[in-house]
Protein backbone atom coordinates (compact mmCIF):
# COMPACT_ATOMS: atom_id res chain seq x y z
CA UNK A 1 0.00 0.00 0.00
CA UNK A 2 1.25 3.61 0.53
CA UNK A 3 1.19 6.65 2.63
CA UNK A 4 -0.93 9.17 0.39
CA UNK A 5 -3.72 11.90 1.37
CA UNK A 6 -7.05 10.18 0.41
CA UNK A 7 -5.75 6.53 1.45
CA UNK A 8 -6.96 4.40 4.17
CA UNK A 9 -3.65 4.20 6.89
CA UNK A 10 -2.60 2.36 10.08
CA UNK A 11 0.11 3.68 11.22
CA UNK A 12 2.41 2.57 14.58
CA UNK A 13 4.72 5.54 15.46
CA UNK A 14 7.47 4.56 17.70
CA UNK A 15 9.30 6.26 20.63
CA UNK A 16 13.11 4.87 19.75
CA UNK A 17 14.58 6.19 22.99
CA UNK A 18 11.90 5.58 25.23
CA UNK A 19 11.84 2.03 26.82
CA UNK A 20 8.63 0.36 28.26
CA UNK A 21 7.52 -2.52 30.35
CA UNK A 22 4.78 -4.62 29.49
CA UNK A 23 2.69 -5.59 32.01
CA UNK A 24 -0.95 -7.91 32.43
CA UNK A 25 -1.76 -4.76 34.48
CA UNK A 26 -1.58 -2.48 31.77
CA UNK A 27 -2.97 -4.93 29.05
CA UNK A 28 -5.71 -3.67 27.00
CA UNK A 29 -6.80 -6.90 25.63
CA UNK A 30 -10.12 -8.11 25.93
CA UNK A 31 -8.15 -11.41 27.45
CA UNK A 32 -6.61 -9.24 30.00
CA UNK A 33 -2.72 -10.23 29.79
CA UNK A 34 0.23 -10.50 27.42
CA UNK A 35 2.41 -12.75 26.41
CA UNK A 36 5.09 -10.18 26.84
CA UNK A 37 4.30 -9.32 30.86
CA UNK A 38 7.45 -8.08 32.34
CA UNK A 39 9.33 -8.03 29.13
CA UNK A 40 11.36 -4.58 28.38
CA UNK A 41 11.12 -3.29 25.26
CA UNK A 42 13.75 -1.01 23.98
CA UNK A 43 11.25 1.15 22.16
CA UNK A 44 7.83 2.90 23.35
CA UNK A 45 4.32 3.12 21.46
CA UNK A 46 4.02 6.81 20.83
CA UNK A 47 1.12 6.56 18.52
CA UNK A 48 -1.19 4.74 16.70
CA UNK A 49 -3.38 5.73 13.69
CA UNK A 50 -6.11 3.75 12.13
CA UNK A 51 -7.85 4.41 8.93
CA UNK A 52 -6.68 8.22 9.55
CA UNK A 53 -7.59 9.09 13.24
CA UNK A 54 -5.85 8.55 16.13
CA UNK A 55 -6.50 6.35 18.55
CA UNK A 56 -3.68 6.18 21.04
CA UNK A 57 -1.26 8.91 21.79
CA UNK A 58 0.90 9.08 24.49
CA UNK A 59 -0.30 6.25 26.61
CA UNK A 60 -3.74 7.39 26.56
CA UNK A 61 -6.55 5.44 24.11
CA UNK A 62 -8.99 7.93 23.07
CA UNK A 63 -12.27 8.04 23.14
CA UNK A 64 -13.35 7.35 19.87
CA UNK A 65 -13.57 3.91 18.75
CA UNK A 66 -11.31 2.46 15.90
CA UNK A 67 -12.83 2.74 12.51
CA UNK A 68 -10.96 -0.52 10.91
CA UNK A 69 -12.32 -2.53 7.90
CA UNK A 70 -11.61 -5.48 6.76
CA UNK A 71 -9.33 -6.31 3.73
CA UNK A 72 -10.47 -7.10 0.60
CA UNK A 73 -7.88 -9.15 -1.84
CA UNK A 74 -8.55 -9.13 -5.25
CA UNK A 75 -6.61 -12.28 -6.89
Amino acid sequence: GYIREGYWADLVLLDLEQPSLASNASCLAKCGWTPYDAYNFRSRIATTIVNGEIVWHEGKLLERSPLGQALDFKR
